[in-house]
């Protein structure tokens, strides 16, 4: 009995060493293909690879034994990120869902359309702009990211009471600034007014200007701040 207790007790033992030794065997295949589906890289979506830092064959090192440099750039291009910067004066018309068209000189011809899906917060204090966002379809690959065009910006209309002139009565003060020429006592005085939506007939004047005001049309031949002129009825 007590030689069979024995065989049993070691082919127990046995069994067990060899479920450790399968199961560390487990392991390191787990291991072993973990490592091998590191060596393939996938992006999260389809793309082109526009820019590559290491070659085939080469050595890549840890990325917590140096500097972590990207192996790849990979960029979308069915659907194009516009970016775009918009004068303050006309930031408060500017509308997420806005049209938007573009057109480009390397494609003569060719309109896209898209709409704005960002509008940036805070204004460039050196250019006085702001940085608005376009989606634009790009079914084709016809654009490539990079490229430079120019883009218009369907922007919200004014209030319907809201004074309206004449483009041409306006004049460009600084670099976003505007002013139109007042008429009083036979001359035309230059007065700083705030522009709102613009269409391409007619401007909407904020403020700095009355319902009765007489504006100079046409100033271009004006110049200084305080000019005589002469109203011909």
């Amino acid at each position: 009995m007590l030689v069979q207790e024995g065989k049993v007790a070691q082919a127990e033992s046995a069994q067990r060493t060899t479920k450790a030794d399968l199961e560390a065997a487990q392991i390191e295949l787990d291991k072993a293909h973990l490592l091998h589906g590191q060596a393939r890289i996938v992006a999260p979506f389809d793309g082109v690879v526009t820019r590559r830092q290491s070659l085939p064959g080469e050595y890549i090192p840890s990325p917590d034994r140096g500097e972590r440099q990207p192996l790849l750039r990979v960029e979308r291009i069915d659907l194009l990120r516009v970016v775009v910067q918009v004068p303050e004066r006309d930031v408060p018309s500017t509308e997420v869902g806005a049209p938007a068209q573009m057109t480009f000189d390397v494609l003569p011809g060719v309109r896209f359309t898209g709409r704005v899906s960002r509008v940036g917060f805070v204004a460039d204090p050196g250019t006085h702009t702001m940085r608005v966002e376009i989606d634009l379809s790009n079914p084709k690959m016809a654009l490539r990211p990079g490229m430079s065009g120019t883009a218009t910006l369907f922007l919200k209309k004014g209030s319907p009471r809201a004074l309206r002139l004449p483009l041409s009565s306006l004049v460009a003060v600084g670099e976003v600034g505007f002013a139109v020429y007042i008429v009083r006592d036979g001359k035309a005085r230059r007065t700083p007014v705030e522009v709102g939506f613009r269409d391409g007939k007619e401007a909407e004047i904020l403020s700095g200007l009355d319902p009765k005001d007489r504006v100079v049309t046409n100033p271009r031949e004006l110049k200084g701040d305080v000019v005589p002129v002469q109203v011909k009825e």
